[in-house]
Parts: C-alpha cells; structure tokens; sequence
C-alpha cells in the first residue's frame, strides 16, 4: 500500500511578507521538484502569508463579519486564490494522482488529473 503524505507549505515560507501578495516563485519551483522526487501520493495544501493576510487585517475579517467588512472576504479569498493558482501551476507537470485543497470555509476539494 501506498503512503499519502499530507504537506504543508506555510504561506511565509511561500510568500515574502515584506509586499502585499509577494509570491516566492523561484522558492515555489524548487519545493515543487524536491516535492516530485520524494512523494509519491501527496495531499498539498499551503498557508496564504502575504496573500490574504494583509487584506483580512484591513477588512478586520478576524472582528467577525458585518455590512462593512464583507467586501473584504472576496479580496481576501480572491488573493489567496492568486496564491493558490502559483502553487498549482509550479506543480502542474510534476502532479502524480494529487490532490489540491484549499482550507478556508466554504473550501473546496478538486482531484487533478496526472500530469506527469
């Protein structure tokens, strides 16, 4: 039987937190091959860092959500989407049989197909 590795890529590791959505693709393209040379079945799924954080700060999301904050759970959601479209695209040929989960309420679980 096949072990699945559950991995997770802290968004500080991913991001630079000094700029807003500062995505580390040069850091995201050498997990992506250390990750394809060592895991066979793998569930991947990653922080937001610079991606979102910012923007839940501004619109105060943590306070709990009222008419003037809503607005930013769509800008906090639409920068972690951002994020999550760099780390499926620094995986897209390297995927065996994984899977890309996004963790946020209302998530989302999506099966890709092989790439490899």
């Amino acid at each position: 039987m096949t072990e699945t590795v559950i991995l997770k890529l802290g968004g500080s590791v991913i991001t630079d937190k000094s700029g807003e959505c500062a995505i580390d693709n040069a850091r995201l393209r050498e997990i992506a091959g250390d990750i394809a040379r060592s895991a066979p079945k793998l569930v991947l799924v990653h922080g937001a860092g610079s991606c979102g954080h910012p923007e839940a700060r501004r619109y105060r999301i943590n306070d709990g959500l009222d008419a003037e904050n809503v607005p930013g759970v769509y800008h906090t959601h639409a920068a972690v989407l951002r994020l999550n479209a760099a780390v499926v695209g620094a995986r897209r040929y390297r995927i065996n049989d994984g899977l890309m989960r996004r963790t946020s309420p209302g998530s989302t679980t999506r099966t890709l197909p092989s790439c490899a």
